[in-house]
């Protein structure tokens, strides 16, 4: 089956470099997140409509989508290979513990752990639901600075209505 990089070179193939790179960054970031082909649409069909002008209309697009949706969840697929030459795992850390951190976070975290350790996961989520059920800790990149929450979520929470009170957004 094809990869969603394939389906993309082959259907769009007018694509600019900027904007196959945007794409595929939307996918490679947000592949796991993504619960139906109608989300990569909301995600990427604009922009591939933009791309496509007259060619394609907008089922096409949909079903294009849905394509490489379907690429996105195959079960026995491995790691992606992330633009910063990090390998990622959608699925986390599964077997044996590696000596390699997996990278779960958007290519914009310039998150590093300790060359020393077992391994372990970052996740960038807004879930609260899963931040609950996988994380031990819970640490904030925030102003370019990382600093752990004691407390859990439920500390982080409260600093973040005391940031929002203050700034009058509550």
């Amino acid at each position: 089956m094809a990869t969603y990089v394939e389906i993309l070179r082959s259907e769009f193939p007018e694509i600019d470099s900027e904007v196959f790179d945007y794409i595929t960054g939307v996918l490679d970031c947000g592949g796991a997140d993504f619960v139906d082909g109608e989300e990569v649409f909301e995600a990427v069909g604009g922009v591939l409509q933009g791309v496509s002008a007259d060619s394609k209309n907008e089922d096409d697009i949909r079903d294009i989508c849905q394509q490489m949706f379907n690429t996105l969840k195959l079960p026995d697929r491995g790691g992606v290979q992330a633009p910063a030459g990090r390998v990622r795992d959608h699925r986390g850390a599964r077997g044996a513990p590696r000596r390699q951190p997996v990278w779960g976070a958007e290519e914009q975290s310039r998150l590093r752990t300790d060359d020393h350790a077992m391994g372990g996961v970052v996740l960038v989520s807004h879930d609260e639901r899963l931040i609950r059920m996988v994380c031990k800790e819970l640490w904030v990149c925030e102003n370019g600075t990382v600093w752990r929450i004691d407390g859990g979520f439920d500390e982080y929470r409260e600093i973040l209505q005391e940031q929002f009170r203050k700034e009058g957004y509550l």
